[in-house]
Order: C-alpha cells, then structure tokens, then sequence
C-alpha cells in the first residue's frame, strides 16, 4: 500500500514538473523572442520606442535599439542577408534619429 502512494506521488510530483516547466518556456519564448519580434516590428513601422519602453529615457532606449540589432545579426529567423541589412540599415537610421543626430553625424538643432 505504501508503495502505490509513492508511486502516485511520484507521478503527481513530475507531472506537476511538467506543467510548470512548459509554463516557463512558454513565457521565456513570449518575453525572449516574440517581445523582441515585435519591438522590431513596432520600430520598424512607427519609428518611435514601442509601447512597453516609453517610460524609460533615451538613453536607455537606444541602448535596448543596440540590442535589438544584437540580435538581427545574430537570428537565423531572418530570411537573407538582403533582408538582414536592409533592417539594420532602419535600425542605425533610427537610432541616428533618437540620438538626435542626422545621418551625417551633425547634430540636430
């Protein structure tokens, strides 16, 4: 009798393992990948800060940009290398326009 109640527990115990873990990676994907996604895309379209990063300043919103472009080198889920620099080309644009220069490097007045 003592061993159908470990066995059972045991079984609960990893099942509960389980769900947790696929709860974790279903966040970690969420917030590692698909937020990166579509900061990209909020970026690319509107060419202001998304949503989630307004509250933080410029600074630190050019350097969340700096990584955004991090990771389109990095990312095989980029179609071609065509496609690849023609996004970094945007981001750099927008990072000269946050950082209040022209693409030139003069500063904005």
């Amino acid at each position: 009798m003592r061993l159908g109640w470990f066995l059972l527990l045991t079984v609960v115990a990893l099942a509960a393992i389980l769900a947790g873990s696929g709860l974790y990676f279903s966040w970690w994907m969420n917030r590692m990948l698909y937020g990166k996604l579509r900061d990209l895309d909020e970026i690319r379209s509107a060419g202001l800060p998304p949503a989630r990063w307004r509250q933080g300043s410029r600074r630190r919103n050019i350097r969340r940009l700096d990584g955004l472009a991090r990771f389109v080198k990095k990312t095989n889920m980029v179609d071609d290398e065509t496609v690849r620099a023609q996004v970094l080309s945007e981001l750099q644009k927008v990072r000269l326009e946050w950082a209040g220069t022209r693409e030139n490097g003069d500063l904005k007045s």
